[in-house]
């Protein structure tokens, strides 16, 4: 049985999906001497994972991102194949997406916390203090709602 993607994916499909197969996280590299930070950098991270790979090339095509392809575990297993996206694509995707989400409506809100806490120009620069444990709490609450431990919505 073939899938039909020939339509364009709506922003309420791609919530459905998110809230069911999808992640909505966080990622904090360290500083880095070529790079000339001095404050760690956190990004925002919308993925969806899925064993019906023409959804997930929609997913890649429609809005940006790559796609990444996960060995089944077991022979008794699928395929599985994850679509990313980070970035500035993945703050203005979640931007019109978080109207849409049912279940994963305050691991949004933290993303889009996090977003407000950058540069006006959307960069990490040189910051104070203050600025720097902000981004850590949200960093850490997220990773902590995706964990599986307390509270995840």
């Amino acid at each position: 049985m073939g899938v039909n993607v020939a339509e364009e994916i709506s922003l309420e499909y791609l919530a459905g999906l998110v809230d069911a197969d999808g992640c909505l996280t966080i990622t904090k590299s360290q500083p880095s001497k070529s790079w000339r930070t001095i404050n760690p950098t956190y990004k925002i991270v919308v993925s969806v994972s899925n064993t019906c790979l023409p959804v997930i090339e929609e997913l890649r095509e429609q809005f940006g991102g790559f796609v990444v392809t996960m060995k089944a575990r077991k022979n008794s297993h699928r395929v599985c194949y994850q679509w990313i996206l980070g970035g500035r694509l993945s703050e203005l995707l979640l931007l019109e997406l978080v109207n849409h989400l049912r279940i994963k409506v305050r691991q949004a809100g933290l993303l889009l916390a996090l977003r407000s806490w950058c540069q006006p120009d959307g960069g990490y620069g040189i910051c104070d203090n203050e600025t720097i444990m902000m981004r850590e709490t949200i960093y850490q609450e997220c990773k902590r709602m995706n964990s599986g431990n307390g509270e995840r919505y």
